[in-house]
């Protein structure tokens, strides 16, 4: 995982903190915010814009990301054309295809956020802003049960998830995810720090182990349950760039590795 400042266009780590500013600044919005908040302790709003403006200089500074794009089965024989243009710049090319591990509390060990990233136009922010409020509103009766330091660390990482996660509606063909670490809001004891040189940038990045530790609350992570398929890039050396997969993922422990490494052979100018 790499800062969010060296994503390919660094007005992504800006974008969506910029679009919960302005939405902010609309009247309607703010006083439905505090009303919604207002049962579960005085002035929980501004604790939550509070907490959330303190922070906002790591959106920058301090968090980490990987990113990754949902792949539909239609895409197993080829990949998709956009990804093996727009990454990967003059090299070989592969995709990883993975399962997510999504039951609940699989991976909580990690202390890591994984999350869709939503494609919006300022409309469609502000609809979605307030459906959320309509949802705290419904669900006051309940919420009133939990400790209020969790309403306001839920309402803080809704708010951090709104920047970290949100970009412009034109990059909706990425269908992007992506893991988010925070070491200094959610440290973990398993993700390893190391300083790598990337693209000749000396940076510091997180890497996450691919280890089930069942003690520690993480599982479906190792490589034989993470692993579906490797889709070899458009190259000019496919079959080796295949055998060396294969071999990788034998030794990584999947038995059955040839059939899960298959070749693109889309039309691809270089």
């Amino acid at each position: 995982m790499r800062n969010v400042r060296y994503m390919n266009d660094y007005r992504e780590a800006y974008h969506g903190y910029d679009k919960l500013l302005a939405l902010f600044q609309i009247p309607y919005i703010i006083e439905a915010y505090q009303r919604a908040l207002a049962p579960f302790g005085n002035k929980m709003h501004e604790k939550i814009l509070t907490q959330f403006d303190q922070w906002r200089n790591n959106i920058q500074l301090n968090t980490y990301v990987c990113s990754f794009s949902e792949h539909d089965d239609a895409e197993d024989l080829h990949g998709r054309l956009s990804m093996w243009r727009a990454y990967g710049g003059d090299s070989a090319k592969a995709a990883i295809i993975f399962w997510l591990p999504l039951t609940p509390g699989s991976a909580v060990g990690l202390r890591l956020l994984v999350s869709p990233v939503e494609y919006m136009t300022d409309a469609d922010f502000e609809n979605e802003f307030m459906s959320s409020i309509r949802s705290i509103e419904k669900n006051a009766d309940y919420l009133r049960s939990v400790d209020p330091v969790k309403i306001q660390n839920m309402g803080f990482f809704a708010l951090v998830l709104a920047a970290l996660c949100l970009k412009h509606e034109g990059f909706a063909e990425e269908r992007e995810w992506r893991a988010i670490y925070l070491p200094y809001a959610l440290p973990s004891a398993h993700i390893e720090r190391s300083v790598e040189v990337v693209g000749g940038i000396p940076q510091i990045v997180y890497k996450i182990p691919l280890e089930n530790k069942p003690d520690e609350q993480i599982t479906g992570v190792d490589i034989p349950n993470l692993i579906d398929k490797i889709i070899v890039g458009p190259s000019g050396y496919p079959v080796p760039i295949s055998e060396a997969f294969v071999s990788l993922l034998s030794d990584a422990g999947i038995p059955d590795s040839r059939p899960r490494v298959t070749v693109s052979y889309i039309p691809l100018r270089t």
